[in-house]
């Protein structure tokens, strides 16, 4: 198998990696940073620890899959998931406010057809 290297060890990066060791490659991954995580990392200070990214896990399906094709523990054995309604809310330049119901698909379309017209 071939060797390869992956540039950065944000979750898109280390995702990649993952498959590939998988299928048997020999995989090597740079980051800069003193850690790795991209932009889902954590601060400390005085006592207190803070997300430095989302706290919002979109298409948990992704990551399950993720899980299951590298061969690790179920997702959530390692993450505890809440859904959570709104999902989100978006508030667009010219005043439109968008409600993201849940996690779901079918709600999102709707939500966004609702809003911005479909």
């Amino acid at each position: 198998m071939a060797r390869i290297v992956v540039i950065g060890a944000g979750m898109g990066a280390m995702a990649a990696a993952a498959r590939l060791a998988v299928a048997g490659h020999r995989v090597t991954v740079y980051e800069r940073a003193a850690t790795y995580g991209g932009s889902v990392g954590r601060f400390s200070r005085a006592g207190f620890v803070f997300d430095t990214g989302p706290g919002l896990l979109h298409l948990p399906a992704v990551y399950r899959d993720l899980f299951v094709k590298t061969g690790k523990e179920p997702l959530e054995a390692c993450v505890e998931l809440r859904q959570v309604d709104p999902a989100a809310r978006h508030v667009f330049a010219d005043g439109t406010d968008v409600l993201l119901p849940d996690a779901s698909r079918g709600g999102v379309v709707a939500a966004l057809d609702a809003a911005l017209g479909a």
